[in-house]
């Protein structure tokens, strides 16, 4: 999984790639160490405990027991770890009962307004975060007919939720792995729903499929 600055994902219109256009905040234990010490936390020492809710899952877990891991042994931070069930867990978000949570997003269509608005039109319930400048953004890039500038507007949005208020630690982008037979050119759509109309087997590429000892013959549904 391809780590992530950024909220929106890699391939939808109006992502912006945090590393290369410097948006977010980058791995450097050193000035997070800083950050600490100047919030009066030297070393992690006096903060307050820090429980991380997941929802159950053994990914989940995995994940959870890194960043718990990650926190302690570089910055000296405690935290324990909780995991509810996921209708559980939707009741104990609505009731704002989390200190730090984690959630996914898969896209609904290809635009960064799914992620950056459809996604966080809950923290009115999750989180309770809100910030009048990053809705006035998106209201403009709804709006706006012009592509670049939309995406202006998006990573100028990212910008504030990720970096300025940094309400949120994207951790990663969700990928999937495909086996392909060599004979068989495809597309690959962002959003992961097959276009088989647009795939084509290569005769030529067949031809040396079946040659080959090794591969095993090719019969209507073993394509």
């Amino acid at each position: 999984m391809p780590p992530a600055l950024t909220l929106t994902s890699r391939g939808v219109f109006g992502h912006v790639d945090g590393y290369a256009e410097g948006v977010g905040i980058p791995y450097n234990p050193v000035k997070a160490k800083q950050w600490l010490t100047d919030a009066g936390y030297p070393n992690g020492q006096g903060i307050a405990p820090i429980t991380l809710w997941f929802n159950t899952s053994t990914g989940h877990q995995e994940i959870a027991e890194y960043i718990r891991d990650s926190w302690y042994n570089t910055l000296g931070v405690s935290v324990t770890l909780q995991s509810l069930d996921w209708g559980d867990y939707l009741n104990q978000l609505e009731n704002d009962d989390f200190q730090v949570w984690r959630l996914g997003w898969c896209a609904d269509y290809n635009d960064a307004y799914n992620f950056l608005h459809d996604a966080l039109d809950l923290r009115s319930r999750y989180g309770n975060w809100a910030n009048t400048a990053y809705d006035d953004l998106l209201s403009q890039a709804i709006q706006e007919q012009d592509p670049n500038t939309r995406k202006d507007l998006y990573k100028q949005a990212e910008e504030i939720l990720v970096e300025n208020d940094a309400v949120m630690i994207p951790i990663y982008y969700y990928t999937s792995r495909v086996a392909v037979k060599p004979y068989l050119e495809r597309t690959f759509p962002t959003l992961g729903a097959f276009d088989i109309a647009t795939w084509r087997i290569v005769p030529d590429a067949v031809d040396d499929w079946i040659k080959h000892p090794s591969n095993p013959v090719l019969v209507p549904g073993n394509v």
